[in-house]
């Protein structure tokens, strides 16, 4: 869902702007629905998936606005020209790390070891080879 959110603020930066950063266009009810509905899909799946790690000490609502702030963030800087790259692939990396990065510290604290963090489609082939490294490394082991 946030790479999605990440391809649509790249793609349409026109509206992007519009729904998120236009303060002075005030959406009509339908559409202040809409954006509600959007959320919930968000906030629900997240909870789902809090839910099958046996994540149940955890502010689903809390942590769905961290999630959106760090894709919204992300997008925002992007169209406001202040990343220093530009590349869409590097800003779907970047969002790769952060989220692996924060639902690790999230499993960490309130989950089990076994547990592992969700990944995204996204990969660079610096993490393609490195897990391959560790492929070839324990196959050599044993």
């Amino acid at each position: 869902m946030g790479v999605a959110y990440l391809r649509f603020g790249i793609d349409n930066p026109t509206y992007y702007r519009l729904i998120f950063q236009d303060s002075a266009v005030e959406p009509t009810p339908e559409q202040h629905a809409r954006l509600r509905t959007s959320w919930v899909i968000m906030r629900d799946t997240l909870a789902a998936w809090l839910v099958e790690r046996q994540l149940h000490d955890v502010d689903r609502d809390q942590a769905a606005n961290i999630l959106w702030a760090m894709v919204h963030g992300l997008v925002s800087l992007h169209l406001a020209g202040r990343l220093v790259f530009s590349d869409p692939q590097a800003i779907l990396t970047h969002y790769d790390v952060a989220t692996s990065r924060w639902f690790a510290g999230l499993i960490a604290m309130h989950g089990s070891p076994a547990q592992e963090p969700p990944q995204s489609r996204v990969r660079t082939r610096r993490h393609t080879s490195t897990r391959r490294s560790r492929q070839r490394a324990r196959r050599k082991s044993l």
